[in-house]
Formats: structure tokens, C-alpha cells, sequence
């Protein structure tokens, strides 16, 4: 490993309730992979963006090449030789590979301002065969598998004479030989003094292709690892994990009653063949990590992803979930991940937004504007929604209150089963608890949750039990005294 090519001193950022990274020291030699794990939500990405010219740092300092910046553009970043090879691939995929890897600014042209195809093709050519890449320059990107449009990408960014390349889970979607063939890759770009900065869920990958690790956790750096050699799996799970979740909330527990769910060998949108039980007023937490598809999964349940194979079995009925539709007017209601997208509409009123759900489960030819306004003000006043009145756009309230509006809207089709996803994402700690309590209420009043969290802690104290996704496939469950953040970690890992 050389000299150090890319350090960051003391970088912080917040976002309104979150602060994603604080006073982060962190460095890249150039010649080395430098791994970067933690949870979800510990930073990873933010930071990501910070290096790419996306976000710009609240405050800190950034050195390249010996050269400071308080922060970096998109232009400047990609001129200082920083590239990231993101999960999702960002090619063209009707242009041909040698076409992609020079697109842009890389793009050779001849004397006369022509683009000369010649040369261009030659260099892919030449950029493909140093990372043993067996892809033809002609052939069109939508033509490739993943683990090619990987490569190409990789070619790309040594095109644009990348100096520190950022791999962001690059394997979620490979098998083991696809795996293989990245490693090699990664090798290659190390003997040219490549910095690597190498991000992955997958901690098997991390102990077998880093130099170094940092351990992130709640928008800080809290552990280095120089020495990979003799780290351990444990030691560095147990970093991961970093505080008593029991100290996090403590619910109360509520009786469980018999099953009223069982999905049988769900498969479709990466998820492979899952199986699991619901039990009345339970909360039933499923684990993973980013790319496990937890969120496929629910899709599914909701019947809003392509299911290909498996059944859920609801009341006695044994059925396949076919539209969102169907399933509201059985009994089931989901929070979506991102309420601005699929939670809420915005530029429509609090009232418009409470009832949204009630009239696809209880249509009604004629309307009762005053029954809507008073059963809107009955939801704000026993959710304690904080808004002006029921015509307030929920565009202007805080995110705390736009969860609990998704939720009041739920409430009112009388379901008893609610699929959660990330249900407090960016919101305040007061409001958080607020939404814990109207869980343990749903559960308490005979309703059962299925629960997706990137939030640990949130998981291990909310969970009467986990199923423990990997790769889309349940690779564990875990109940009682077992649920803690160390053996949600191991189970990933296969510990």
C-alpha cells in the first residue's frame, strides 16, 4: 500500500431529525481496499454522496492529491479521479460498451471534431483485457448480464482515469463466480495504485478482500481495523452492534393468539421460496440487511410485486395475492418506506389523505362531506396529529405527523394486518415513540404487524420474533431472548 491519496477530516452532515455523519476522520492509500461496514443507516451512503460531489459536508475537510476542499462538485469529483460503481448499474443500455465507457467527457474525437470509433473501440478493448474482461466493445449494453455491465462500469471509471474508486455493495445481486470475477478485477485495479473504498453488508466479502476496515454506526467512526489478519467475526459484529438496545424502548408485550397468516414458499422479485407464520397480535420483524429483499418481500404480501410462485393462507382461505386492491379489502394495510412516493399525497389535504384508503375498502355512492370532516377530526384528535385543521396540506406538516397520517388512514379500513416498512424513517425520537405506542395498540386490540426496519435497535425491542432474510432467501428466526443485534448479525453471516 502507498501514500495516502483521499482523507477526510472531521466531516459532518445532518439532515432535518437525522444527522447522518458526525465529525467522520477517515483515509484511502492508494494501492488498497479500505472496507467500510456497518447497519443500515450508519452513514455509508451519505458519505458516498459527500465524495461524489452529491451532498456538500456542513463542515470538515477534504483532501486529495495533497489539495483541500471545503466541498466537492459532481465535475470536480469526476476531475480529481474519484468514481463510484453504485449497486444500480448508470449505463446507456442501447449504446454499444466501447460507446458507454467513453460517453461524456472521455469521448475520442478526431482533429477534424469528429468522434473517432476507431480508437475508442481499441481502448475499450485495451481497458477491458488489463481487468481480464471477456466482453465485446460492439455488443449493447442491455445485451450483458449484471456482472458485465459491472465490468463495463469498471472500464468507464478507468477511462476517466480514476485515482479512488467507491464500490457500493457491488455483489448484491452476483452469484459466487460472479463474485470471483470482481475480486480479480479489484487485484488488478490494486496493482495500478487504485484507492479502493469497498461498501458491503456481506461480511464474509469484507474479510476476504480488505486491507483495512472502518466500522460506522449512527453517523460516526467508531472502530479501525489495520490488522484484518487477526480480526475476528465477533469482534467486529460486536463493534457493529455498540450499545444495549435494551436501554433503546422498552413496549410492552402484549398476549399472542393463534396463527392468523401463513405464507407458503413466496418466490418472485429476488425473494426465494419464503415461509413464515403470523400469529394475532404479534409483531413479527424481518431481518436483513440492504439487498436481502425485506421490502420485495412485503411487496408481495401486498400483492403488489410479481408474484411467481407461493401462497398465503388468511383466515382459513388459501389464495395468491394478485393486486393492492384485493388486499385492502381483505384486511391488510401497508406503510410503504417512502411516504412522499407511495405513502402520502402531498399537494392533497388531511382529509383527503385520512379517508384515501377507507373508500377503496368501503366504497360509497353518495358522500357525506360533514361525516368526512367529522371522522378526519376524530383521526387527528386520537392520533394527536399536529396540523392547523383537517384542510391543512400534508405537504406542510413534519414527518412525524405525515406517519401518523399514513397511519390514520390504515386505521380506518378496519384491517388487522399491517405490513410496515421502515414505518419511522426520518423522523424526530419523540415522534418515534409516539408511532412505537399505536403498534403496540394495533397488537393489544387483536391486530398482528409485519415489520421492516434499517434501525436495529427499533427492530430488537419491537420484535415478538424475526425471520432473518439473505439474498431473498429466510436463512433464520429468531424469538424471546435470542433477538439481539449480535445474533441478528450472525445469522446473516451464517455464524
Amino acid at each position: 500500500m502507498g501514500e495516502n491519496i483521499l482523507e477526510l477530516k472531521g466531516i459532518s452532515k445532518s439532515f432535518p431529525g437525522v444527522k447522518a455523519l458526525e465529525n467522520v476522520n477517515f483515509d484511502l492509500r492508494s494501492g488498497e481496499v479500505h472496507c467500510i461496514v456497518g447497519g443500515n443507516g450508519a452513514g455509508k451512503s451519505t458519505l458516498i454522496k459527500i465524495l461524489s460531489g452529491v451532498y456538500d459536508p456542513d463542515c470538515g475537510e477534504i483532501a486529495v492529491g495533497g489539495k483541500s476542499y471545503g466541498r466537492l462538485t459532481p465535475h470536480i469529483s469526476r476531475e480529481l479521479g474519484i468514481q463510484t460503481i453504485y449497486q444500480e448499474t448508470m449505463l446507456a443500455p442501447t449504446l454499444t460498451v466501447a460507446e458507454n465507457i467513453f460517453l461524456g467527457d472521455s469521448m475520442i474525437t478526431k482533429k477534424g471534431g469528429g468522434v473517432d470509433w476507431t480508437e475508442m473501440k481499441r481502448r475499450s478493448k485495451d481497458i477491458l483485457d488489463l481487468l481480464d474482461v471477456d466482453v465485446p466493445v460492439t455488443e449493447r449494453v442491455d445485451a450483458l448480464g449484471i456482472a458485465g455491465k459491472q465490468s463495463v462500469q469498471i472500464a468507464k471509471a478507468l477511462a476517466n482515469d480514476a485515482r479512488v474508486m467507491i464500490f457500493d455493495e457491488p455483489t448484491a445481486s452476483f452469484g459466487k463466480k460472479e463474485v470471483d470475477n470482481l475480486f480479480k478485477i479489484i487485484e488488478t485495479l490494486k496493482s495500478h495504485n487504485v484507492g479502493i473504498i469497498y461498501i458491503s453488508h456481506r461480511i464474509e466479502e469484507v474479510f476476504e478482500i480488505a486491507d483495512r476496515i472502518s466500522v460506522f454506526k449512527d453517523g460516526k467512526c467508531v472502530a479501525n481495523f489495520d490488522d484484518v489478519g487477526n480480526l475476528d467475526y465477533a469482534t467486529l459484529i460486536h463493534e457493529m452492534v455498540g450499545q444495549d438496545t435494551q436501554q433503546f424502548y422498552n413496549r410492552e408485550r402484549v398476549p399472542i393468539g393463534e396463527t392468523v397468516l401463513k405464507a407458503d414458499g413466496l418466490t418472485g422479485d429476488g425473494v426465494k421460496d419464503v415461509s413464515f407464520e403470523l400469529k394475532r397480535g404479534e409483531i413479527l420483524g424481518i431481518g436483513g440487511m440492504m439487498g436481502s429483499k425485506r421490502t420485495e418481500l412485503l411487496r408481495l404480501i401486498f400483492g403488489a410485486g410479481d408474484l411467481k410462485a407461493g401462497t398465503l393462507t388468511y383466515k382459513g382461505v388459501t389464495f395468491r395475492p394478485a393486486s393492492p386492491l384485493q388486499m385492502i379489502r381483505k384486511g391488510f394495510c401497508m406503510v410503504t418506506e417512502d411516504r412522499a412516493i407511495t405513502g402520502l399525497l402531498l399537494k392533497r389535504n388531511l382529509k383527503e389523505n385520512v379517508l384515501l384508503c377507507k373508500g377503496s375498502k368501503f366504497p360509497k355512492a353518495v358522500l357525506n362531506p360533514r361525516e368526512e370532516i367529522s371522522t378526519t377530526q376524530d383521526e387527528i384528535k386520537r392520533l394527536d396529529i399536529k396540523a392547523r385543521s383537517y384542510d391543512q396540506l400534508v405537504a406542510n406538516l413534519s414527518g412525524g405527523n405525515q406517519q401518523k397520517v399514513i397511519l390514520a388512514k390504515w386505521l380506518l379500513t378496519r384491517g388487522d394486518i399491517f405490513i410496515m416498512d421502515e414505518p419511522t424513517r426520518g423522523i424526530d425520537i419523540a415522534a418515534k415513540e409516539e408511532i412505537y405506542k399505536l403498534m403496540v395498540e394495533i397488537a393489544r386490540n387483536g391486530g398482528s404487524i409485519i415489520l421492516v426496519s434499517s434501525d436495529m435497535p427499533e427492530m430488537v425491542c419491537l420484535s415478538d420474533r424475526i425471520v432473518v432474510l439473505k439474498d431473498g432467501c429466510a436463512v433464520g428466526e429468531l424469538s424471546g431472548g435470542e433477538i439481539t443485534e449480535e445474533n441478528i448479525l450472525r445469522t446473516i453471516v451464517g455464524g
